[in-house]
């Protein structure tokens, strides 16, 4: 299935995390949020609007954690609950990050940096949900300067997926999906390793291990989390 999201979609596209604050793009056209006083917390909606701190709910430092990451940058680690931010319908946790620093033989520091987001977008309705899918992967898509990669997500179950892995300012992973009613969101800026060109590199990891780890393990962890959520709940997706 696929759909739509305009407005949302612009505010999906310029989801770049500015020096200064957290910049998810712009964004009140495009579907409407939805009624928000009338979302109990029995259904999809209304559970994942309630959380109000995603950067706690969401693996988020688990995810920083993996690249070994130095520090995060700014403002730290910013909870953009729902209704708020420049992705209004998005639950959304994101960082600027310093992966890693290098220090040259001249004895200049380096940092590799970069950004990670996490997000969930519920909607009301299922139709809402696979048009905002559709909008969104069409906005990823042409925010890339290269696409190296794109398939679907090749773990969990979905009703639509896309998995993309190309290049903007540096090497970027977004990672987006749809479960009935709500999108599951995962992006991955890595900015190039500051020890190119003079030595042995300073990342840890490298850009196949980046993709193994958000398709086979982190992306189906933090949908499983959501699942679970809405069970606790007893909500039925």
């Amino acid at each position: 299935m696929k759909h739509k999201l305009t407005g949302a979609a612009a505010a999906f596209g310029a989801l770049l995390i500015s020096a200064t604050a957290a910049c998810s793009g712009g964004g009140t056209e495009g579907p409407p949020l939805g009624d928000y006083s009338s979302s109990s917390e029995s259904t999809v909606a209304g559970v994942i609007r309630e959380w109000q701190e995603p950067c706690e709910t969401f693996d988020f430092e688990e995810l920083a954690q993996w690249f070994n990451y130095a520090e995060f940058r700014g403002e730290g680690m910013i909870n953009s609950p729902y209704g708020t931010g420049t992705d209004q319908p998005a639950v959304l946790c994101q960082a600027l990050v310093n992966y890693t620093k290098f220090e040259n033989d001249l004895g200049h520091e380096r940092a590799g940096d970069g950004q990670l987001l996490v997000a969930a977008i519920p909607w009301e309705d299922e139709e809402t949900a696979t048009s905002d899918f559709a909008d969104r992967v069409e906005t990823l898509r042409g925010s890339y300067d290269t696409i190296a990669t794109e398939s679907e997500i090749t773990s969990g179950e979905w009703d639509e997926s896309v998995y993309i892995q190309g290049t903007i300012t540096g090497d970027h992973w977004d990672l987006l999906a749809r479960d009935g009613s709500y999108l599951l969101w995962v992006r991955v800026e890595i900015n190039s390793d500051p020890a190119q060109g003079e030595g042995p590199n300073a990342y840890t990891w490298t850009n196949d291990e980046v993709s193994a780890y958000l398709q086979d393990t982190y992306f189906e962890q933090e949908h499983q989390l959501i699942e679970t959520a809405l069970q606790e709940a007893g909500v039925e997706n």
